[in-house]
C-alpha cells in the first residue's frame, strides 16, 4: 500500500512525535510499502532520511507560524492522488487539517494520532486557544477520522471524554534497539559536556524542559535525598521550551541543590546514547504524556525507571521494570529513595526486565505489523483487529 504520514514538523524539540513518525514510516518502507512523510520545514528540523520506499518532504512555512501554516504543504497533499490512506500526527496545527481535507476530498480514509494532546493536563494548557482551533477545524477533523490511534489504553478514555466516538486503535510506540546495544557496550561516562557527572552515580531526566514534565517537584524530591545519597548527581538534559529552563534552574538554586543538579542542555545522537549508557536510573515525573519515547529508550538502555501515572505505562511496573508514583514531590522522593537504595545488582536486574519487555512488545518490527493491520482494515482488505476498540 501507499501511506502518507503528515506532521507539523520533524523537530528536535518534539523528539517523541518525530521518532514515532520516522520510526513507523521507516519500518513500513523496509517492508516494501511506498511511504511518504510530509511536514513543514522549521529551523530545528532533524536531518531528513532518504532512500528506498521512504520519501520525506519538508515544505516552507508561512505566517502564522505557530499554526505551522504552509500553503505548499496544503497543495502537495491536495494533489496526492496516489496515497491509499493518510495518517496525521498531532491536533492543533494546520498540517493535519490539510491532510484531513485532502482525504475527504479524495474519498480516502485517514487516521489521527493525537500524541497525548487530548490528555486532560494538556487540554488545560492554553485552553482558550485550543477551544478556538477546535471550532475552526480540529473538532471536525478529529470527529471525521476513520480511526484514532492511542498509544496506551488510558488515552482511549481521554478521547471519549473529549466527545469522540471514533474507533480507536491501541498501538504502542516502537523503537530500534541497535544504537542502544552499541552505546551500552561502549560508553562508560557521560558526554564530555557534563564533567560534573564524572565519578558519580547518575539519575537522568532526558526530555523537553517543559512544565508538563514535572521538574519543579522533581527538584523538591531531590532536595530530600541528595545529601543522603551524596555520590549521586541529577542530570536534567533536554531542550528548553518557552523559557521553562530558567524557572527550573531558579528553583534548584532556591532549594540549594545546585551542586548536585546539572543542566547540560539538549543531548542528541551519540551524546544521548552515552548519557543513557552511563546513567543508573531514569526519572520522568510527568503530569501528562501520550506514550513516552524517552521511557522506552531508557528501558532499551537497561535502566530502571521512575515514572508517574501520567506516563501511561503501567506495563513497565507490571514487568518489574519501573516504579510508578504520583506526580508530586513526596511520592517522587519516596520513589527515588527506593531505587537509589537498591544494590547495583538489583538495579541491573530491574533494567534487564525492562529491556526484555521492549524486545518482546515495543520494537518497530512488532508495532508496524499492528498498524498495518489497522490500515488493511480501513482499506477493506481485512477484518477489524482485536486491539481496535469501538466503545
Amino acid at each position: 500500500m501507499r501511506v502518507c504520514h503528515v506532521i507539523s514538523g520533524l523537530s528536535r524539540l518534539g523528539l517523541g512525535p518525530t521518532s514515532v513518525v520516522l520510526g513507523l514510516a521507516g519500518a513500513m518502507a523496509r517492508l516494501g510499502h511506498a511511504t511518504r512523510v510530509a511536514c513543514v520545514h522549521k529551523p530545528d528540523t532533524v536531518d531528513l532520511p532518504r532512500g528506498g520506499n521512504l520519501e520525506v518532504l519538508a515544505t516552507p512555512g508561512r505566517f502564522p507560524r505557530f499554526l505551522s501554516r504552509s500553503p505548499a504543504l496544503r497543495d502537495l497533499l491536495a494533489a496526492d492522488g496516489e496515497a491509499d490512506l493518510f495518517h496525521g500526527h498531532g491536533v492543533w496545527q494546520l498540517p493535519v487539517h490539510y491532510m484531513a481535507a485532502a482525504a475527504r476530498a479524495g474519498g480516502r480514509p485517514y487516521v489521527i494520532t493525537p500524541h497525548g494532546m487530548l490528555e486532560p493536563w494538556a487540554l488545560r494548557r492554553s485552553a482558550w486557544k485550543k477551544a478556538v482551533v477546535r471550532c475552526l477545524f480540529a473538532g471536525r477533523d478529529l470527529a471525521g477520522a476513520d480511526c484514532l490511534h492511542a498509544m496506551a489504553q488510558a488515552e482511549v478514555s481521554s478521547f471519549r471524554d473529549y466527545g469522540l466516538a471514533n474507533p480507536v486503535a491501541v498501538v504502542p510506540n516502537g523503537m530500534e534497539l541497535d544504537a542502544f546495544d552499541r552505546s551500552y557496550e561502549a560508553a562508560v561516562e557521560l558526554a564530555d559536556g557534563v564533567p560534573q557527572a564524572a565519578g558519580r552515580r547518575v539519575a537522568l531526566f532526558l526530555g523537553r524542559i517543559h512544565p508538563k514534565k514535572g521538574l519543579p517537584h522533581l527538584l523538591e524530591a531531590w532536595r530530600g535525598v541528595h545529601r543522603e545519597f551524596a555520590d549521586w548527581v541529577l542530570v536534567i538534559a533536554g531542550p528548553d521550551e518557552g523559557g521553562h529552563r530558567t524557572e527550573v534552574e531558579r528553583r534548584a538554586a532556591e532549594l540549594e541543590v545546585g551542586d548536585s543538579v546539572v543542566f547540560p542542555g539538549p543531548l542528541y545522537g551519540a551524546d544521548k546514547f552515552a548519557a543513557l549508557a552511563a546513567a543508573e536510573l531514569f526519572v520522568l515525573p510527568s503530569f501528562s504524556e501520550g506514550f513516552s519515547m524517552a521511557v522506552l529508550e531508557a528501558m532499551a538502555a537497561r535502566l530502571p525507571v521512575l515514572i508517574t501515572p501520567g506516563c501511561n505505562f503501567p506495563e513497565a511496573a507490571q514487568a518489574g521494570a519501573a516504579k510508578v508514583v504520583e506526580a508530586d514531590a513526596g511520592p517522587v522522593e519516596g520513589g527515588l529513595r527506593e531505587l537509589m537504595s537498591l544494590t547495583d545488582a538489583e538495579r541491573r536486574e530491574m533494567g534487564a526486565r525492562g529491556r526484555r519487555l521492549i524486545e518482546e512488545r515495543y520494537t518497530w518490527d512488532v508495532v508496524v505489523g499492528q498498524m498495518l493491520e489497522v490500515y488493511e482494515w480501513l482499506l477493506g482488505r481485512g477484518g477489524r483487529p482485536p486491539f481496535v476498540v469501538t466503545e
